[in-house]
C-alpha cells in the first residue's frame, strides 16, 4: 500500500495500515507516478519536473542502472523485518573510498569501516561513481576513466536474471540474482558477499554483527547466526540477532558476593576481544560544571548533573574505587550510560 501525504512525501504501508517506511517530504503539487523497467519508482510534477524518485534516494539496495555519488549513503534495514533504518552502512565517501561500517542508532555517530575499497590515489584518478550496470557488474569509476570491479565472481547474464545489491540487516553487503520466468521455488542466489566473515570483521564500538551478550557463528550460507550463552536470553524475542540479557540477577549487596552463586562456562572457539560498548557522539553538551580545585571543567549529560544537583553524583560510580579516587581532580568528559542515580 502506497500513500502520498503533503507532510510525509511517500508512505509505504502493510495490509493491516502499519507504517513500513516514509520518504522525505517534497515540494510541489504531484502530477503523475511512473513505476519504469529499471525498478525507478518516479513522482512527477507540472511540466514533468521530478519531485522524487527511488534511485536518488535509496536505502538498502541499489539496482541495474543505478548510480551512488560521493555522500552516497545505504543504510541497513534494522531487523529482516523492521524497515526503519538499522545498524550497518555502505557509505560513499568524499575521498572516492567505499566502506562499510556500523553506527549508533541513536546518535548515528559512524564506527571504524569493517571494509575499505581504497580508490582515493590522487584527485586525478579518486573513484567519483559507483555504478551498477546492465549486465549485472557493480564498478567504482575514477575520474581518470579507469573502473575499480566490486563484483569479483563473473556475473550472471541479465537477460534472463534480476540483479541487486543489498546492504543486509546482519551488516552483510551481498549482490543477488534471480530469474525472470518463476517457477514457484525460485529464489534470490548470492553472487558474491562483503565481507566474507562478519563475526571476524565487525569490532567495537557497537556489539558486532550480533546485539550485546550475543554469540556469533557463520551458518552455511556465510552469514551470521547469533546465539544466546547458557542462562541468557534475548532482549527482544522477535529479534533473533539482538541482544541477549541474563536469566539471573547480577547482586553484590553490601559487596559480600557468595562465590558460590555463580559458575564460570567455558564456551569453545569463542573469543571476546575487545569487550562491547557503544559510543554516544557527538552529544549535546547540555550542562557543564567547573572543578574549584583545579579549574577544569566535565561536561555531563541531563541526568547525571541532575545527580550533580542533589550531590548524589558519586551514586553513579560507587562501586568503581578508582573513579571515586579521580573525582576530585576533576576530568575532561563525564557521560555514564544506561545508569541511573
Amino acid at each position: 500500500m502506497h500513500l502520498l501525504t503533503a507532510d510525509r512525501g511517500l508512505v509505504l504501508g502493510d495490509f493491516q495500515g502499519t507504517e513500513l517506511w516514509s520518504s522525505e517530504p517534497f515540494s510541489g503539487t504531484v502530477s503523475s507516478v511512473v513505476f519504469n523497467d529499471t525498478g525507478n519508482f518516479m513522482i512527477f510534477g507540472s511540466n514533468s519536473t521530478l519531485l522524487w524518485d527511488s534511485f536518488s534516494n535509496p536505502t538498502d539496495t541499489l539496482l541495474p542502472t543505478q548510480t551512488m555519488e560521493l555522500g552516497g549513503t545505504l543504510f541497513s534495514r534494522h531487523t529482516e523485518t523492521n524497515f526503519t533504518k538499522g545498524r550497518f552502512q555502505l557509505r560513499f565517501l568524499n575521498n572516492g573510498n567505499l566502506v562499510l561500517n556500523a553506527r549508533n542508532i541513536l546518535t548515528n555517530n559512524a564506527y571504524a569501516s569493517y571494509y575499505t575499497k581504497n580508490t582515493f590515489d590522487d584527485a586525478i584518478s579518486q573513484g567519483y561513481q559507483v555504478r551498477f550496470t546492465t549486465t549485472g557488474y557493480v564498478n567504482i569509476v575514477r575520474r581518470n576513466g579507469t573502473i575499480v570491479e566490486l563484483t569479483t565472481n563473473r556475473a550472471i547474464s541479465s537477460t534472463g536474471y534480476y540483479h541487486r545489491v543489498t546492504l543486509n540487516f546482519d551488516g552483510v553487503l551481498v549482490q543477488y540474482y534471480h530469474p525472470k520466468a518463476f517457477t514457484g521455488t525460485s529464489v534470490w542466489t548470492a553472487v558474491w558477499q562483503i565481507p566474507d566473515n562478519i563475526c571476524n570483521n565487525v569490532e567495537v564500538p557497537g556489539s558486532g554483527a550480533c546485539g550485546f551478550n550475543s554469540v556469533c557463528s557463520l551458518d552455511d550460507s556465510r552469514r551470521p547466526d547469533c546465539r544466546c550463552p547458557e542462562s541468557y536470553s534475548l532482549l527482544d524475542p522477535n529479534d533473533k540477532h539482538g541482544s541477549c540479557k541474563p536469566n539471573f540477577t547480577q547482586s553484590c549487596d553490601d559487596y559480600s558476593c557468595n562465590e558460590d552463586l555463580y559458575d564460570i562456562l567455558e564456551l569453545t572457539d569463542t573469543d571476546w576481544p575487545l569487550s562491547d560498548y557503544e559510543e554516544l557522539k557527538p552529544i549535546s553538551v547540555l550542562e557543564s560544571v567547573e572543578d574549584p580545585e583545579f579549574g577544569d571543567k566535565a561536561i555531563l549529560t541531563d541526568w547525571v548533573w541532575d545527580c550533580f544537583q542533589e550531590g548524589r553524583i558519586v551514586d553513579l560510580v560507587k562501586s568503581d574505587e578508582d573513579i571515586l579516587s579521580e573525582w576530585g581532580k576533576s576530568a575532561a568528559i563525564a557521560m555514564f550510560v544506561d545508569s541511573k542515580c
